[in-house]
């Protein structure tokens, strides 16, 4: 499901444009309500050209959502492409240009243009352009993303991922398991999604984490 939302940015509509069955939306982004106020420092993974400040977490918004800034680097992507199969993701760009692939759809929204994403859809987000893209992400409802975020971007810094995904498969597995709600790789078959379930708990026997309190804002449960 791919779909506008007017009432998450505010109330100030300029156009509504369709394309391919897409809805895209356009507002007066510097109108938006509906922003959150910075709430920690500006992480980096290195590996995929992507900066993120998060705005509203979970615990601020009772659950319903979590919503954070991105910067996105010239060609820099947002992982590979995957699918949220509980969450709704939303996106609003505020600078630059930011390039989609959704359910098969390729579009571009620049400065204004939002786009509303629904669970289990198919989804990826690039960078084509030569400057910086700036955007905002909600997440509906939060869950851990904020902690899967932490998490990955800490380890990319540190060394133990690669473009191809985690260098080590026990790691790798531990982070399926804690985070199967947030996102699922679209090249994931399925039979590799149950194994790596399956190795979880070794790998948390043997010290793997999806939580390390050097990475993450909030104390692990």
């Amino acid at each position: 499901m791919v779909a506008s939302s007017k009432a998450a940015w505010g109330e100030n509509p300029c156009k509504n444009t369709t394309a391919r069955g897409i809805l895209r939306h356009t507002i007066d982004a510097s109108t938006t309500s509906d922003r959150g106020t910075a709430t920690g420092p500006i992480i980096e993974n290195p590996l995929h050209g992507e900066r993120v400040r998060f705005l509203k977490t979970v615990p601020e918004t009772d659950g319903e959502l979590l919503q954070y800034e991105s910067w996105l680097a010239p060609q820099g992507s947002v992982g590979v492409p995957h699918v949220h199969p509980v969450q709704e993701s939303r996106f609003l760009v505020l600078a630059g240009r930011a390039s989609f692939m959704v359910d098969g759809h390729s579009l571009e929204l620049g400065p204004g243009e939002t786009l509303t994403v629904g669970p289990r859809t198919p989804h990826y987000l690039w960078n084509a352009g030569d400057s910086e893209a700036h955007l905002i992400i909600e997440f509906r409802p939060g869950l851990l993303k904020q902690e899967y975020f932490e998490t990955a971007f800490g380890l990319a810094r540190d060394g133990r991922l690669n473009l191809k995904g985690i260098r080590n498969v026990l790691q790798y597995a531990v982070l399926t398991a804690a985070y199967r709600n947030e996102s699922r790789p679209l090249d994931q078959p399925r039979w590799a999604h149950a194994a790596l379930l399956f190795l979880a708990p070794l790998g948390r026997l043997l010290g793997y984490r999806a939580h390390y309190d050097r990475y993450c804002t909030r104390p692990a449960d």
